[in-house]
Order: structure tokens, then sequence, then C-alpha cells
């Protein structure tokens, strides 16, 4: 936060969209919402982005990781 601190800026999270063969998983409500309200604490702007493309793998370059592999 500190890196942050001097910049004016809105700060997007964007909860990660599990997909097949990745290790990480989607953390909880309750916890991106307690991530949120440290930031908050701390006079940033911040937005809980809505995920979209779930059920298709399409976010962060999921779903163009999975075209190549089909190829």
């Amino acid at each position: 936060m500190r890196l942050l601190q001097p910049i004016r800026c809105k700060i997007n999270l964007i909860p990660f969209n599990p997909h097949e063969g990745s290790q990480f998983q989607r953390p909880s409500e309750e916890t991106i919402r307690a991530f949120q309200e440290i930031l908050l604490r701390k006079h940033f702007t911040v937005i809980i982005r809505q995920s979209k493309g779930q059920d298709i793998s399409a976010a962060c370059g999921q779903l163009r990781a999975r075209s190549a592999e089909a190829l």
C-alpha cells in the first residue's frame, strides 16, 4: 500500500476465475470485501468488479490459453 499511497488512483479488484489446470481458487466474497475494506480505510477508491465469463474461462487470457491448448 505504501507504493500506491502517493498516487491518485482507483483500484479495481477482479476476483480470480478458477479454470482447469490452475492451482488457484477464487477467494470468498467475505475475503474480497475484507480486502476492499482495508483499502478503503487507507482512503483508496476501490471497486469490486463483477466477474463475467466464469462458465467459459473468459478472463485474463484464460480463454486464449484454452484455445491454444485445443490446437
